[in-house]
């Protein structure tokens, strides 16, 4: 993580980008466990 003053929208956008790829991640694990059934 970095913490720079002019860095604050960057951390808000790099931790959407963390719940996005956290989703991502779900749904292919999912669709993974789907196929194996």
């Amino acid at each position: 993580m970095f913490h720079d003053t002019g860095f604050i929208v960057t951390e808000i956008d790099y931790s959407r980008r963390s719940i996005e790829y956290a989703t991502e991640q779900a749904k292919n694990s999912f669709a993974k466990a789907g196929e194996c059934h």
